[in-house]
């Protein structure tokens, strides 16, 4: 599954809108943060972030065309402020060229309240696999 993942060049994060309808957008930074949880940075898409404060509860779905593989993860989100371990770690990963080489966090984290800085916000999805894997 993290290989899945760390290769995949594009995901679609579904979330619901106030009125009930749903929401898809792609997201092309997705990535592992620990074995329970998925990470995302909202750099253009203030509707995805909008929702998630209003309902947290969220579907991302990562799929590696060449391999024609993929997982569906469901999940509730956090979206996490500067300072905090996820956001500086999702912090870094943007910023980081050499994105690939970026350790990969040990232990549990911690909550985080809702908030944006910088025009960037990290969406911390706590996420359980559904199923095998998507052929």
């Amino acid at each position: 599954m993290r290989q899945i993942v760390t290769s995949a060049k594009l995901a679609f994060v579904a979330t619901v809108c106030e009125d009930g309808s749903p929401n898809l957008s792609p997201k092309g930074s997705v990535r592992v943060y620990d074995d329970d949880h998925l990470v995302f940075m909202n750099m253009a898409s203030p509707r995805t972030a909008e929702n998630l404060r209003h309902n947290p509860r969220v579907e991302v779905n990562v799929i590696d065309f060449l391999l024609r593989r993929g997982y569906r993860f469901k999940g509730t989100a956090e979206i996490r402020e500067e300072g905090d371990p996820v956001y500086d770690w999702s912090r870094q990963w943007v910023l980081n060229p050499r994105r690939s080489h970026l350790p990969v966090p040990r232990g549990r984290t911690h909550s985080g309240g809702p908030g944006a800085a910088g025009g960037l916000s990290r969406v911390h999805v706590r996420a359980r696999e559904r199923g095998r894997p998507e052929a």
